[in-house]
């Protein structure tokens, strides 16, 4: 999975201003809100300078930081669940060794004639980001790069063009699209996969976007998971199987929380109750929820509870919209990749050195 999350980082090629509608309130994007990010590990220590080297390419402690940077900043899951937890070399290791898979996929792209360019950033970035905006979601990035960057998209698009590392994501991409995807095979089934913890913000427009028969089933799923708990199921094991936020790895736990940092319907289920106490089913703008209240402190202004959250979804392929295709079978890559990488290992040389 680790593999899977660098790789994203590799092929990432949108910018900050997405083709979303951002003309709705912002406020879900409270719901968690997360606490402050967890310090990496003490890698000057840990590492040494050269941690690895493919080829005759080197990996540097500085890679390495850079790496686990990044992954903290795009992925919450990583960050509040997975960081916290290394402590050892030989944990980092496994992200060194994966670091070493994301290379020989790049130089796999170079063989296969996917060479990174300033034009063949330029190209991807046409066809995956505003050949697919509308005249008024492009009208609308234009804008916010100017008030918010003070750049025009077209300036934007050249400095990014002419950065090696961004050149490397599309090489990558670019590969990854003309010779794994067209190789994913999918069936409904595999619709059923989609959506389950990762990026919170995932399910911010989830009840926007759903169908009436995706409501009730999600509902309906979650009534059904309420009533076992109160018939004596572990709260905690509910949410670690079922739950569609982050949180539900860790049992559901949100921690402790004051009034303000949900959105508003969560909040008002969570400080009506009493702790011990768990919820009715409920919506907000990310899905149905229900929640139990661990502690409400004296006053009454902050409470400790966890939730699980089942949001709407799609239960076969010709639900989906083609980005919601396209991204499942991203999703499905992984086994291509690895088949890739592993005949590779014949003609290039890894030597990892911690």
């Amino acid at each position: 999975m680790k593999l899977f999350m660098l790789l994203a980082l590799l092929m990432s090629t949108t910018i900050a201003c997405s083709n979303e509608d951002k003309s709705q309130p912002s406020e879900e994007s409270t719901m968690p809100q997360m606490p402050p990010q967890p310090e990496l590990p003490d890698f000057e220590k840990m590492l040494p300078e050269v941690v690895a080297v493919v080829d005759s390419q080197e990996i540097t402690r500085a890679d390495v930081v850079k790496m686990f940077t990044d992954l903290m900043q795009s992925n919450p899951r990583f960050a509040y669940l997975e960081l916290p937890n290394i402590k050892t070399k030989e944990q980092v290791r496994t992200y060194i060794e994966d670091m070493c898979k994301s290379l020989i996929v790049l130089k796999i792209a170079e063989k296969e004639g996917f060479k990174p360019s300033p034009e063949l950033f330029k190209k991807l970035f046409k066809e995956q980001f505003t050949d697919k905006l509308s005249a008024e979601q492009l009208a609308k990035v234009q804008d916010e790069l100017a008030q918010q960057r003070g750049t025009t998209l077209d300036s934007f698009i050249e400095v990014r063009a002419a950065n090696e590392d961004e050149q490397k994501r599309a090489a990558i991409n670019a590969w990854v699209m003309a010779k794994l995807l067209p190789q994913v095979v999918l069936t409904d089934s595999d619709v059923a996969s989609m959506g389950n913890a990762g990026d919170p913000r995932a399910a911010m427009d989830a009840m926007k976007n759903a169908s009436d028969t995706q409501k009730a089933n999600a509902m309906n799923k979650l009534q059904k998971i309420a009533d076992e708990i109160k018939a004596g199921a572990d709260f905690a094991a509910k949410a670690k199987e079922n739950s569609d936020c982050p949180s539900g790895q860790s049992g559901g736990d949100l921690g402790e929380f004051e009034r303000g940092q949900m959105v508003p319907e969560f909040d008002k289920v969570a400080f009506e109750m009493q702790p011990g106490e768990v919820s009715c089913v409920f919506p907000t703008g990310f899905g149905y929820h229900i929640i139990k209240l661990e502690s409400k402190s004296a006053d009454g202004s902050k409470v400790k509870a966890a939730h699980i959250l089942v949001k709407p979804r799609a239960t076969s392929l010709s639900e989906l919209k083609p980005e919601e295709v396209e991204s499942l079978k991203y999703s499905k890559i992984q086994p291509l990749m690895e088949k890739a990488i592993e005949g590779a290992k014949s003609t290039i040389k890894v030597d990892i050195k911690i």
